[in-house]
């Protein structure tokens, strides 16, 4: 079953366009066509998680370079169990593994930081897996609201 989602952002309707052009009839991408996929995706908007086998903890494989300064605590290559701040590991972490567990695509709106100054933000996540449908890979893209 494919469960809809609302998604505002015209650019990231694009990307989630993209991402179903590359579904087959497991109504999820492969990990090989992820490389077909990137072009769709700005790398500066994007955090890109990796969920290995053999029991070892989800990472993040890339953090867009305009996402640096408002995730501080993230940098390509960080294992989720080793964000220091629980409040922060658990934010940033549980969209990942809930489109993990889902295997479906998820949309989330919000603001970073102070809700009167901070950032409002649409955030798609979207998965790709496996020859087993085990999600291996989350790529979540931003699309920040221009200034307040």
């Amino acid at each position: 079953m494919v469960r809809w989602i609302d998604i505002v952002s015209p650019r990231l309707r694009n990307i989630h366009r993209a991402w179903c052009d590359l579904r087959g009839r497991n109504l999820i991408p492969h990990l090989h066509d992820y490389n077909r996929f990137l072009p769709a995706a700005p790398e500066r908007d994007s955090v890109c998680a990796v969920f290995p086998a053999q029991g070892r903890p989800p990472s993040f494989r890339n953090v867009g370079a305009s996402l640096t300064p408002r995730f501080p605590d993230l940098r390509n290559g960080l294992a989720f169990s080793e964000i220091r701040s629980i409040v922060v590991r658990t934010t940033v972490t549980v969209p990942f593994h809930e489109v993990c567990a889902s295997r479906q695509p998820d949309c989330r709106r919000g603001t970073l930081g102070m809700p009167a100054v901070g950032h409002p933000f649409e955030q798609l996540l979207i998965p790709f897996g496996d020859d087993r449908l085990r999600v291996c890979l989350v790529h979540a893209v931003f699309d920040f609201v221009p200034g307040r």
